[in-house]
């Protein structure tokens, strides 16, 4: 499970929209890394498809541990510190 995000990554978006376009402009910074990729690898006479399923593989087994960890952070119970901070999603019991 994911601990402890939100203190570890002081800059992070705070806003769903702001974590949206973030995925949104990851995705696409993936898309065109994983073309010139393949490309680079076709250029070279190796198989381009093999970086793409290597790729493919790789994002789905990151898409399956986020929705897992996505869906612990929902369901959580709080466990406060002693300085009123979730242990687990750093929430700010003060707040």
């Amino acid at each position: 499970m994911a601990t402890g995000i939100l203190p570890a990554y002081p800059d992070a978006p705070r806003h769903t929209g702001e974590i949206l376009a973030a995925i949104d402009s990851l995705a696409e910074q993936l898309v065109n890394r994983a073309a010139r990729s393949a490309e680079n690898a076709d250029l070279a006479g190796e198989s381009g498809s093999v970086v793409y399923r290597s790729i493919q593989q790789r994002f789905g087994r990151i898409a399956a541990r986020t929705r897992r960890d996505l869906t612990e952070l929902r369901t959580h119970r709080h466990d406060w510190n002693a300085s009123d901070y979730c242990n687990v999603c750093g929430a700010d019991g003060r707040a």
